[in-house]
């Protein structure tokens, strides 16, 4: 692997990295808050519905309240998408 952000690298040493979305924000600030207190500090959240760029923000605030998780973003297809996660707080 060429080159590796630090939050590939986190991923790699993590062993697994859930990914998820749901349309309902309190279903996927659940899902946050249950994967980092089952130990997982590298989640996804992938881009597949209309309320994903709604909903990041809300999971960005609360990881922001979990001491060393890294939040990712999935199902990227344009460069423009992905300027909107990271000024959203996506981890790179």
């Amino acid at each position: 692997m060429r080159n590796p952000t630090p939050f590939i690298k986190k991923m790699h040493a993590g062993g697994m990295m859930p990914i998820f979305f749901h349309p309902d924000a309190e279903v996927c600030l659940d899902l946050l808050h249950a994967a980092y207190e089952g130990g997982v500090r590298v989640i996804e959240m992938v881009n597949r519905g209309k309320e994903a760029k709604a909903i990041f923000p809300k999971i960005r605030a609360a990881a922001e309240r979990l001491p060393g998780i890294y939040l990712g973003a999935g199902t990227i297809y344009h460069p423009f998408e992905a300027e909107e996660f990271i000024d959203m707080g996506l981890n790179l």
